[in-house]
Parts: C-alpha cells; structure tokens; sequence
C-alpha cells in the first residue's frame, strides 16, 4: 500500500519518472513504427533489436524504481495502459502521458477506496487494484474474443 509513502522519499522517483517519460516520449516515433510490425519497422530504418532492448532496459529502470519506493501494486501498470490506449489511440506522444497520469489517478483513487471503504482498518491497495484489474483483463480477453470471431 501507500501507507508509509513519505514525501522526502519523492525526489528519486519524480527524477526517474521524468527522465524516464521524457525518453519515452522522444522515443514515440520509433514506437509508433513498432505497431507497424517488426519488418515494417527495419524496413523504415528502425534497428528493431537494439531498439526493443533499449526500450526494455529504460523502462525496467523506471518501473523498478518506482516499485522499490511505492511497492508492487498490481494491475495499475497493466490495466490503465490499455484503458489509456481504447481512451486516446495508439499514438504513445499521446497515449504516454495519458497512461501516466491515468495511472497515478487510479492509484490515489484506489488508495482513497482502500482507506475508507471499511475505515478504520485499511484495505490493502493490491487488493482493490486486483479486484478491479482481474475483471478489467476477462473483460479484455472476452473483447479481444468477439472482434477475432472467437466463439465465446
């Protein structure tokens, strides 16, 4: 949970993320050329093996730092991206920002339901994300299901 979050524990992970997502955000281009597909991509000029593992390392860095300060609380960075993505596109110039600070509402929002939805005990956060990750990805994978003519 966010209980022992201390604000002079902030600065090294507001460094990181805004190092981190302004990297990423130089980085939407090449991205972008991604979605395209692999081939497509090294046919623009995109060095696809170096540049996915750049793009691995840079965001282990971030999301590690970020789990050592606030711990690992799941489903935020898996859901909320992909919510972020059906909200704005794909387009990551847009659709980054838009994940990290969908990101950081549904964190304090779920926090927020954690600490007074039995107060005076608090929930842990893990908990509520994952009540509302779970049904959030069977809904995805029913969805994704019916657009590819799955039957259900």
């Amino acid at each position: 949970g966010l209980g022992g979050a201390r604000w002079n524990n902030l600065l090294l992970p507001a460094c990181v993320l805004l190092v981190g997502l302004t990297l990423l955000l130089a980085l939407a281009r090449p991205l972008d050329l991604l979605l395209a597909g692999e081939e497509d991509a090294t046919v623009l000029g995109l060095d696809t093996g170096r540049f996915r593992a750049a793009a691995f390392v840079l965001a282990s860095l971030v999301t590690a730092v970020l789990v050592t300060v606030s711990g690992a609380i799941g489903f935020v960075g898996l859901m909320v991206p992909h919510a972020a993505r059906m909200a704005v596109g794909a387009a990551h110039r847009t659709l980054l920002p838009v994940a990290a600070l969908g990101g950081a509402a549904f964190l304090v929002l779920a926090d927020l339901a954690a600490r007074t939805v039995a107060a005076p005990e608090e929930i842990p956060v893990g908990v509520l994300t994952a009540l509302t990750g779970g049904p959030f990805f069977l809904w995805l994978l029913r969805r994704s299901q019916r657009t590819e003519g799955v039957p259900s």
